[in-house]
């Protein structure tokens, strides 16, 4: 009887424990699928690896890489990620108007219209006959570009340039962010030897000038510059081009995957950096191209700094200019690269013009008709910076440049123009006589009165609309101290020389201190130093084809 009581109390002690086991269970489940996926983890390791890294096109470096430590399901997470896709690029909604830019989320007016600040590369002399670049670029004062050269065109990656335009249900209005400067990203002319090859302007940036549905593709007005009143409900629903959030995700392409910051080292500039986590294979970024002949651009020292920018087929003549979202800020690694490039699987991408001869290539060809692709070459976690390998002969290149390189000449007495302050008085013509100016700079008015008959003297007049379409170069002849501020009597130059003649006819008075900015004189910035690195990125021989090669 003892041994059965016994056998029982055991047989109840184990269907007790078995119990409590379920309910701990069941609790620990419940528990834990109430928290973030990344709770049981680690924040990280750090990795040491010898990696060479560059400047947004600088030198070489060695950077600790810090590598998240992941447990649980990789695919879950990325696809969690992933979903979060706020703008895609795809079929435009237009008739015939190739890709566009569509938004998976709802904004409302003054939101921004683009996943991130890009940049724009100016061609200070811009050929004048019909090429891709009449096409899809800004006029030379979009971004304050308009004394960079004889006859500017600003070409720009990502949202900027791939917007459509309407004229009615526009969405957005281009412009800049509120701390938009000319910046060399970090490489000065007097200590390195990337100085000169990268774009200062940096900073493009689109806002809804209306609210926006998720599903809308972004356009613009067709002059850009925005107009009174807005369109009614009746003609958004009617005309307005859009796309379902659900269709963009099955046939979009995301251009919402990279975010632009200093780069891993401080002294390398900008870099990309993934904004979610991507599986190996992910398509990182779109690149839609254009295409160029690269006698298209004038044969002088230095080359256009848009060189920097393309890819070139070994042995080719061809220019192929990426304008995806943030593609541009893919550093250099041939040791440890995490991205690299193929041709688009979309429907847009024209693969079959790669069965042309050259000949009959450039007779067809448009912007955005051949589409590459960035993708991952392994799992690239939230935060990590991209990296794809430009080629030996860019490496070579380089590697020949720097040992080369020694900063120029007078360039310590060069001065950024950001680096001016904008708070303290502008000195009078008489003034500079005993204290002058940097002599790489001059200084520019914003002023409306464009439009005007010589020898006049008018009371300046805030422009109608935000921006740079009219600046112009002014020389400050007097100053006096108001309550709010300081105003000045200037001589308008409606030319790029910076050049002071006194028998200017144009004279503005009553000029605020907030309407006069600096610039460099035309040819005076990095991007016209005479040692600037120049040099297209190598495309793989296995993406082009065999008979454009030796064209």
């Amino acid at each position: 009887m003892m041994e059965s009581i016994s056998n029982g109390i055991r047989l109840n002690h184990l269907i007790l424990l078995i119990v409590l086991f379920a309910i701990v269970s069941n609790i620990s489940i419940l528990y834990n699928h109430s928290l973030p996926c990344d709770v049981d983890r680690p924040e990280s390791f750090s990795l040491m690896a010898d990696i060479e890294t560059k400047t947004e096109r600088g030198a070489p470096t060695k950077a600790e890489v810090v590598v998240p430590f992941l447990r649980g399901n990789l695919q879950e997470e990325t696809e969690s990620d992933t979903s979060r896709c706020r703008f895609y690029l795809a079929e435009s909604a237009l008739p015939k108007a190739g890709l566009g830019v569509f938004t998976a989320i709802d904004i409302v007016k003054g939101g921004e219209t683009d996943p991130m600040p890009d940049i724009c590369i100016y061609i200070a002399n811009a050929p004048r006959h019909t090429t891709q670049i009449d096409t899809h670029s800004w006029q030379d004062y979009r971004f304050l570009g308009t004394f960079d050269g004889a006859n500017p065109r600003a070409i720009c990656e990502g949202v900027s340039t791939l917007f459509n335009s309407v004229s009615d249900v526009y969405t957005s209005i281009p412009g800049t962010v509120d701390n938009f400067i000319h910046t060399n990203g970090g490489l000065q002319r007097t200590n390195h030897p990337g100085a000169g090859s990268i774009t200062h302007y940096f900073g493009t940036k689109s806002k809804a000038f209306r609210n926006v549905e998720a599903g809308s593709e972004i356009t613009i007005i067709a002059d850009g510059e925005g107009k009174p009143g807005y369109p009614s409900d009746d003609d958004i629903k009617r005309y307005a081009p859009n796309r379902s959030p659900a269709w963009l995700r099955k046939h979009g392409m995301c251009i919402d995957n990279i975010r632009i910051q200093s780069a891993t080292d401080p002294a390398m500039g900008r870099g990309a950096f993934a904004a979610y986590t991507l599986k190996e294979g992910t398509i990182v970024a779109p690149a839609p191209l254009q295409s160029f002949h690269r006698s298209i651009f004038a044969k002088k020292e230095p080359q256009e700094v848009i060189l920097n920018y393309c890819f070139q087929p070994k042995d080719t003549n061809i220019l192929l200019f990426p304008y995806g979202q943030g593609v541009g800020f893919i550093n250099h690694s041939s040791i440890s690269p995490n991205v690299a490039l193929r041709w688009s699987t979309s429907t847009m991408n024209h693969g079959q013009w790669l069965d042309l001869s050259l000949k009959e290539f450039w007779k067809i060809t448009y912007s955005g008709g051949l589409i590459l692709e960035v993708f991952a070459l392994r799992n690239i976690v939230k935060g990590e910076e991209l990296f794809f390998d430009y080629g030996k002969d860019w490496e070579s290149a380089w590697e020949k440049h720097e040992r080369n390189w020694s900063f120029i000449k007078g360039a310590e007495r060069y001065v950024y123009p950001a680096d001016m302050s904008l708070t303290l008085p502008f000195r009078t013509r008489e003034e500079q006589k005993s204290k002058p100016y940097p002599e790489n700079l001059m200084t520019v008015c914003n002023s409306a009165n464009f439009n005007r008959d010589e020898y006049t003297v008018m009371k300046w007049e805030e422009p109608r609309h935000a921006g740079f379409a009219n600046v112009q170069t002014c020389h400050i002849l007097q100053r006096k101290y108001k309550k709010l501020g300081f105003e000045y009597k200037v001589a308008l130059q409606f030319d790029k020389s910076g050049t002071f003649d006194p028998s200017l006819p144009y004279i503005d008075t009553h000029v605020p201190h907030s309407a006069i900015s600096w610039v460099d004189k035309p040819f005076m910035s990095d991007m016209y130093l005479p040692n600037a690195f120049r040099h297209t990125i190598g495309l793989p021989d296995n993406l082009m084809p065999t008979q454009w090669m030796g064209t």
